[in-house]
């Protein structure tokens, strides 16, 4: 609804212009009132461009005239070469031999203006190098009867009023347009230029600063004055910032901290968060509501009937899309090119505005989904923003974002995987643990400033790596360097898809889940090898540790193994040691075993096997699973005469008490 005001609003603002200066139908008999043809160059509406932006629209570009000299009826119309000079690159899709960006002469098919030019349909000129020719001709239809442009002499045929430009670098220029002067007072000849796109990005290098986009104009081979031929026809400024929330998509996240021991199934850990800094940031396909907006399947049919109107305002990513007659047919058909199996359209974007997140650092074990649909609170009412919530929108949802399988392909929003709550969709997860997801936003409101947002879910099994940091980073999509190059996305390109977009200056991957170990921290306060002689004498130290994940009490079993860490030196000493011994490991095989200590199951070792002989000190044991006891006896070598034996003390783990306070409130603590 929003768009269709802002459309009837524009075609206004051109009825009120034409009002007073007419479209010409330079009717016969008039004569001369001057040698000069004038022309005022103009952009009606300079729209604001994306720096992340490769193949931003750029306003259209109008030329005003009046003045000349009389037309006679049967004589050759001069042909101009019209030339624009843009700042930065200019990156229209290349059709053919030409471009998408194409100049229009009287606004044909506009609405609401009255005369020949607007009441003609869209003729195109097949040969956008040299031009076609016209004759001065007298036209009959539903504007009237006037002069105008006809195919040949006597002909009341009009000549092709559409001409595609020939773009290089920052230059597009339309050859052989016929310039026929108006000549009487209070009417015009209108040439519109249209579907110029430029880098945005090339022009700010990608900075974060606003600046003015200036096209130069000028007509050659005809007597034409362009009168202030340097006009603004866009701002560019940042226009994307992504974030991340909590799980309940009520505040900005601290990173989420989850415990192999405690297997999750489903569990929203992280909402990400695309933000658009100015209300037509993010933008659907076509005109909201229209066809493709949850299709990006190019195809032909039927696009005469979307964005084909000259000087409307259309919010999306396609700029003017029409099916032309070309001469000698009056056959309607788009102006197409097929390049590697795909199919383009002059004017039609390949798809809305995506966004992705790229993730990384995923682990083994780990499987992550994202919400298919981005997240809202209650739809809001018509026209209204969605509020902040974790219910996945639905089709009436002004604001509406659907998940697709790739980021710069021309397909449509990926089915559902079924039996999913809220319809999450299982990323797929490389070796090195990257994975990504891209969504097209199908549904906006230009005129607000809005927020998409999409869940991140997990689930894993017991006693999975530890990894932290998984991360994201956001961004628009496409970005380099999978489907294209940097350099060759900030240049015209007849087979890379729009828009096209770089990776924000700011965009980095921010740590939003830390998966940590379930330990237990076991103190051994005296462990001795005094007067150890290997076979003979002196004492030595047995260690036992239990797994006691197995009980009654309900907690999940898990395995691991146990690092030891050793701290003393020679019994008696007075000098601090040179270097403690070096940490061992203990598994179910005993010292250096790699194999977990399974639950239930209890595994042994000396202290002689991991410190040397005569050193007294104590040990902490860190095992990898959550609950762990330990007993140690110290014996004199065969057990002959002494042995003293004592249970191991469990030192609180503060990680785990403040990350579950309930369940691991009352594990045993020295507190001492």
């Amino acid at each position: 609804m929003a768009d269709f005001r802002k459309w009837i609003l524009a075609l206004s603002v051109l009825a009120l212009v034409f009002t007073f200066t007419g479209v010409a139908s330079a009717q016969g008999g008039v004569t001369g009132e001057g040698t000069n043809l004038i022309c005022q160059a103009g952009t009606a509406v300079p729209p604001q461009l994306r720096t992340e932006g490769y193949t931003e629209l750029v306003g259209d570009i109008t030329l005003i005239c009046t003045g000349g000299s009389a037309p006679v009826v049967g004589q050759p119309v001069p042909l101009a070469n019209v030339v624009v000079n843009l700042q930065g690159t200019i990156t229209s899709r290349l059709i053919g031999s030409g471009s998408e960006a194409l100049l229009m002469i009287d606004e044909p098919g506009a609405v609401g203006l009255s005369g020949v030019g607007p009441a003609e349909s869209q003729s195109l000129c097949t040969t956008p190098f040299s031009g076609c020719q016209a004759w001065v001709g007298t036209v009959s239809n539903g504007g009237g009867t006037g002069i105008d442009i006809v195919t040949a002499a006597g002909s009341t045929t009009p000549a092709p009023n559409v001409y595609q430009g020939i773009t290089s670098g920052s230059q597009v220029t339309f050859f052989g347009v016929p310039i026929l002067a108006p000549v009487t007072s209070g009417t015009s000849r209108v040439l519109r230029i249209t579907n110029l796109r430029v880098n945005a990005n090339g022009i700010t290098g990608g900075g974060s600063g606003f600046q003015s986009v200036l096209a130069q104009i000028s007509v050659n081979n005809v007597q034409v004055s362009v009168t202030n031929p340097t006009v603004t026809v866009g701002y560019i400024q940042s226009s994307f910032a992504g974030s991340f929330r909590n799980g309940a998509n009520s505040a900005a996240i601290s990173t989420d901290n989850e415990y192999q021991c405690q297997p999750q199934t489903d569990k929203l850990v992280a909402v990400l968060r695309f933000s658009e800094l100015f209300g037509t940031a993010f933008k659907t396909r076509v005109n909201g509501g229209g066809l493709y907006n949850s299709d990006s399947a190019t195809g032909t049919a039927g696009a005469s009937a979307i964005q084909n109107i000259p000087g409307a305002i259309y919010n999306s990513e396609s700029g003017f899309i029409s099916n032309f007659t070309t001469p000698g047919s009056t056959t309607l058909a788009p102006l197409t090119d097929t390049v590697g199996g795909l199919t383009f359209s002059a004017g039609l974007a390949d798809y809305g505005t995506r966004l992705k997140a790229v993730f990384s650092n995923i682990p083994t074990g780990v499987s992550v989904w994202v919400s298919a649909l981005n997240l809202i609170g209650a739809d809001g009412t018509a026209g209204a923003p969605s509020t902040t919530g974790v219910n996945p929108a639905d089709a009436t949802s002004p604001e509406l974002a659907e998940l697709v399988s790739s980021e710069a392909g021309q397909d449509s929003p990926i089915p559902l995987q079924t039996g999913l709550s809220g319809g999450q969709w299982l990323l797929p997860v490389s070796s090195t643990g990257t994975s990504q997801a891209v969504w097209e936003v199908v549904q906006t409101l230009p005129n607000t400033t809005e927020n998409y947002d999409f869940g991140v879910y997990i689930t894993f099994k017991n006693n999975i790596p530890q990894t932290t940091g998984i991360s994201a980073t956001l961004s628009y999509a496409p970005t380099p360097t999978a489907p294209f190059s940097a350099s060759a996305a900030g240049l015209a390109s007849n087979s890379l898809t729009i828009p096209r977009f770089a990776v924000a200056a700011a965009a980095s991957g921010t740590n939003f889940l830390n998966i940590n170990l379930c330990t237990t921290a076991l103190l051994f306060p005296y462990v001795t090898t005094a007067f150890l002689v290997p076979g003979q004498s002196g004492f030595d130290t047995g260690i036992s540790i239990a797994n006691t994940t197995s009980d009654p009490f309900g907690t999940t079993t898990q395995a691991g193994t146990c690092t030891l860490y050793w701290y003393g030196g020679p019994p008696g000493a007075v000098t601090p040691v040179a270097a403690e011994p070096t940490p061992t490991t203990l598994g179910a095989g005993g010292i250096g075993s790699t194999v977990p200590i399974m639950t239930g199951t209890t595994a042994l070792t000396l202290a002689s096997q991991s410190v040397p002989a005569d050193w007294s000190g104590y040990m902490i044991a860190l095992c990898n699973f959550q609950f762990a006891h330990g007993y140690a006896s110290v014996t004199d070598v065969g057990v002959r005469n002494i042995m003293a034996s004592y249970l191991a003390l469990v030192i609180e783990n503060p990680t785990l008490r403040n990350a579950y306070p309930g369940e691991f409130a009352n594990v045993e603590g020295l507190e001492n």
